[in-house]
Order: structure tokens, then sequence, then C-alpha cells
């Protein structure tokens, strides 16, 4: 190992010439030793490893707010989750008492059977609600102003159509127009970013994709109109006419389109995801209410079977495509991480004086 010795400093005076010049002694203003040069550079090392609260607090300041704002989120998913848990057990209690063996006939079932209707609507009317509120609550954290634009009608609209179907089941076919106008909406948000998927470039893969995903919901209305059409014949009911028919087409649209963004680039990987999951469950919800409504809904057995399926394929719906609004939350700033990286490109020795 090398030693290093200090090196010592003297100060010059001026000398008498009439007297002999004697040694002084060191100043006390002579340059620090290397004890001292030693010490500073490990209080320096010191200082940049640890991490400066102040600016880490001042830049975390964003993140907190949108911690905030996910919990909060959160907890409305969770009162939702309630909710659902709620209408879902008295849909199905009243499925029970209706159609037990022997039928409801006495009071006391009449009652109780009443009840658990009346929470079940309440309960559904209040989800919805819940679900225009998730969409407000996007606010600044939107994907842009004409997505949150978008989001917010078609959830006001989504609060009235539920009305009508909820409490005002006289007017089924009103709350269904609503609806349609609902899944244009749908269908239009959902659009962004198709004219850029046929770019030469592209145009070979997305029109692949779009055909293959195009056959799939094709395949599965059919299906489900055929299922409808047996099931009715076999009740001896009406068959779905064409206000049915047109919005089913409608419905098949919108979920094609929400397919669609997963081959697309106008929303993220995570957000097309979001959108194209929500939107299957939207329509396996819409496929619920109109495969009940056709089957005269709770006096049949297979119509109350239904109607009670709604609930599971709706509250997904509503949580992912709100959801599907926010804004993805950026990482934090590695603040510690950046000042080590500044303090490499002049990288401090150990050894004084070098």
């Amino acid at each position: 190992m090398q030693h290093k010795q200090a090196h010592e400093y003297k100060e010059v005076l001026p000398v008498d010439v009439s007297h002999k010049s004697q040694p002084t002694a060191p100043s006390k203003r002579c340059c620090p030793s290397a004890d001292d040069r030693a010490r500073t550079t490990s209080n320096q090392i010191s200082s940049i490893l640890t991490p400066a609260r102040t600016p880490m607090s001042n830049a975390n300041t964003p993140h907190r707010t949108q911690r905030k704002q996910i919990v909060r989120s959160m907890l409305l998913v969770a009162l939702m989750v309630f909710l659902t848990g709620l209408y879902q057990g008295m849909g199905w209690l009243v499925y029970s008492l209706l159609h037990q063996e022997g039928g409801c006939l006495t009071p006391e079932c009449a009652r109780a059977s009443e009840y658990a209707i009346w929470t079940a609507q309440h309960a559904g009317f209040a989800r919805t609600i819940l679900f225009l509120v998730m969409v407000l609550r996007i606010g600044q954290n939107n994907l842009s102003r004409a997505d949150y634009r978008l989001l917010v009608v078609a959830s006001g609209l989504t609060v009235v159509a539920d009305y009508f179907l909820v409490y005002q089941r006289e007017n089924f076919m009103a709350g269904l127009g609503v609806f349609v106008g609902v899944h244009l909406l749908y269908t239009l948000r959902h659009a962004r970013g198709f004219a850029e998927s046929l770019q030469p470039a592209r145009r070979a893969r997305t029109w692949r994709l779009l055909l293959l995903s195009a056959a799939g919901v094709l395949l599965l209305s059919a299906a489900a109109l055929w299922w409808i059409h047996a099931k009715t014949r076999e009740l001896s009911l009406t068959p779905p006419g064409a206000p049915v028919v047109l919005y089913l087409a409608v419905l098949s649209l919108s979920l094609w389109m929400a397919w669609g963004t997963l081959i697309r680039q106008g929303f993220t990987r995570f957000h097309a995801r979001l959108i194209a999951v929500g939107m299957t469950s939207f329509y396996l919800c819409d496929l619920c209410v109109g495969m009940s409504s056709l089957l005269n809904g709770l006096e049949t057995k297979p119509g109350s079977f239904f109607d009670n399926c709604v609930g599971f394929f709706y509250s997904p719906a509503l949580v992912l495509l709100a959801m599907s609004g926010y804004r993805t939350p950026p990482s934090p700033p590695a603040v510690v991480k950046l000042r080590l990286n500044e303090t490499q490109a002049a990288p401090l020795s150990l050894n004084p004086g070098v």
C-alpha cells in the first residue's frame, strides 16, 4: 500500500536583515490536513447516499394525490360489490319463493317476495348511480377530454335507461331506445385509432383480425337469436320482433368495436383489455335482459333465471368501463437514483488531493 504524508505549509514572513532569521510556527490558516480532507470527502458521500426528504416529498405530491384517488375509487368499487351481492341475493330469494313447489300462495311468502323485489330494485339502481359517480370522479385524470365527455354522457344515459327498466317496466321499449344511444356512444369512443390501423404497413393484419373478430361476434349473436326463437316457440310466447333484432345488431357492433381496441393502437394495452372485457360483460348482460323480457320475466322459471344473471355481468361491465377512463399513473420518480447517477459523472476519490 502506498502511504502519503501530509506536507508542511509554512507562511513566508518578512525577514529583518539586522537579526538572524528564526523559524516560525505553522500558521493557523494553512491548508487542511489529510485527515480533514478525508473527513470532508466522507461527509460528501454520506450526504449523497442519504435521500433528500424535502425534494422527495415534493416530487411525490402528485403521486400521493393519485393514490388517494385510487383508494377512493376502490371504496366505491367495494360499495358496488356490496350492492351487487344484495341485488343478487334478493333476486335469488324471489326465484326460490316464486318457483318453489306449489307456488308462493301464503301471505307471508307474498310479503317476503315483494320486499325482496323492492330491495333488489333499489340496490340495482344505486349501483348504476355509483357507476356515474366513478366516471365523474375521473376529472382531470382522463385519457383525453373527448374520451371523458363520451364516458360522462354514456354513463348519464345509462342511469336514465336503468330508471325505465327498473321503475317503469311498462316503458321497456323507451329504456331499450336509450340503451341504443349508449352503445352508439361506446362504439364511437372505442373506434379511436381505426383510421390509423388501416395504413398500408398494418392494413393486412388489421383486416385479418377484424374479420376474425366480426365472425366471432356474428356467430355469438346468431346463436343467441336462434335460442330465443326456439325457447319462445316452446313456451308459446311472442318471438323477438324488429326492435329486438335491431338492438342486437347495435349491441353486436359495439362489442366488435370494443374487441377491436386490442387490434388498434388507440388505447394502451391495459385500457384496451378493460374495454374488451367490460363490453363483453355488457353484451352478456343485455342478452340476459332480452331473454328475461321475452320469456316473461319473473312469471316463468327461465325468465326469472336470466333476470338473476343480469347483475352477474352488469356490475363488472360498469366497473371496468369506468376504470378504462382513468389515466394510468406513472411510476414515482427515483430521486436517490438520479442523484447517484449525477455523481457518477464526476466520481469522488477517497484519496485526498487526487
